[in-house]
């Protein structure tokens, strides 16, 4: 017997049934470039930038940009970096 509280099927993800397959997610860090625009990047580009130890880092959008000031807002955001942020 159901109630009116019954929970649908699709509320009980991974527990049996389909099983999605589950993609790691990285972790993306935003920075401000020196035109003002914020750019994703991913925390292995974040790590090579640091360790070639230049300032350029490799953004979503494939763009090497060089990272303004930590204080600086964005003016805008880059929007090839907005569109691929789902599939990073």
């Amino acid at each position: 017997m159901r109630g009116k509280h019954h929970k649908p099927p699709w509320w009980r993800r991974g527990r049996g049934g389909e099983q999605q397959e589950s993609r790691p997610r990285g972790s993306l860090t935003e920075m401000v470039d020196g035109a003002g625009s914020a750019h994703l990047l991913t925390r292995e580009a974040f790590e090579q930038g640091l360790r070639e130890d230049r300032g350029r880092y490799q953004a979503l959008c494939g763009r090497r940009i060089t990272s303004a000031s930590m204080a600086a807002p964005p003016s805008n955001y880059c929007r090839p970096c907005v569109v691929l942020r789902p599939l990073a």
